[in-house]
């Protein structure tokens, strides 16, 4: 049976045999491999009173927020998508 054998190269590798090398360079194969035990410092905690100050900070945004007492703007009217039918 044909459509077996051809299954059945899909399991043997010989797709390798097959593939079409680019002839594009890699970006970064010639460079060096980055050293991994390069990290960067660990960073700084912030003090109580410092967080004290940035919680209060947002707290101050959200109790002097604005908000638009309209509600919600249409460019348009909206359309009934089910019109009646014309009476005759």
């Amino acid at each position: 049976v044909e459509w077996g054998k051809s299954v059945g190269d899909m399991f043997d590798g010989e797709d390798e045999e097959r593939a079409v090398k680019s002839d594009e360079a890699i970006p970064g194969e010639d460079g060096e491999y980055p050293n991994l035990s390069d990290t960067p410092a660990k960073p700084v905690v912030t003090g109580d009173a410092e967080r004290d100050a940035l919680v209060a900070g947002l707290a101050a945004d959200r109790q002097n927020a604005q908000y638009e007492q309209g509600g919600r703007r249409q460019s348009s009217p909206p359309v009934n998508a089910l019109q009646a039918a014309p009476a005759d």
